[in-house]
């Protein structure tokens, strides 16, 4: 073979070497691209994870402060009203002593009034109720009557509370959006 044609040959080959070697790099080039985006993909979807479960916590705590809240408001609610009950089935039996002169058991059924029943009760006898037809029905329909544990469920029931509905709905709305992204960001990984 002439000496020439050998160094054609090799020039070729180590072109073609050079060429492959070229496309062999970008390959590779792209292949760590490929490997930072799944691993990018791999950190949000652990972070997206995480927000949501951090957002879950404080919709947790918000639910259980409102919870806590509406159960007191009903114990408060309860409570009065049981002692409305009471009030009013000791009132009965002090009209049943009233309408038998009995005055003695007429004081003890007095006695036995709640504060705030007692008050409204003798500003109720003050306007001679058995006489006078315009006189409300009972104390508990006294203007001053006030049962604290009924007004206690009717205030905190009104008042603001530590965390409003709509609050809940707002600490939602991260962590669904989170648990969405971490969705899309998983299935790429």
């Amino acid at each position: 073979m002439p000496e020439g044609l050998n160094v054609e040959v090799a020039r070729k080959l180590t072109e073609k070497e050079d060429a492959e070697r070229r496309k062999h790099r970008w390959e590779e080039v792209v292949e760590i691209i490929e490997v930072l985006v799944l691993a990018l993909a791999a950190i949000a979807t652990a972070w997206s994870g995480f927000q949501a479960s951090e957002w879950d916590d404080r919709r947790g705590v918000l639910y259980g402060e409102a919870t806590a809240q509406r159960f007191a408001a009903s114990a408060a609610s309860t409570l009065g009203g049981q002692q409305l009950a009471a009030d009013s089935a000791v009132f009965s039996s002090w009209l049943e002593a009233r309408a038998a002169r009995n005055t003695d058991l007429e004081m003890v059924f007095v006695r036995r009034f709640t504060p705030n029943y007692g008050q409204a009760f003798d500003e109720w006898l003050k306007l001679d109720p058995l006489n006078n037809p315009s006189a409300p029905p009972g104390p508990a329909y006294m203007p001053g009557y006030k049962n604290p544990n009924l007004e206690e469920a009717e205030h905190s029931t009104q008042r603001p509370k530590s965390c409003s509905r709509r609050e809940q709905r707002q600490a939602r709305w991260p962590g669904s959006t989170y648990v969405k992204r971490c969705c899309s960001l998983s299935s790429y990984s």
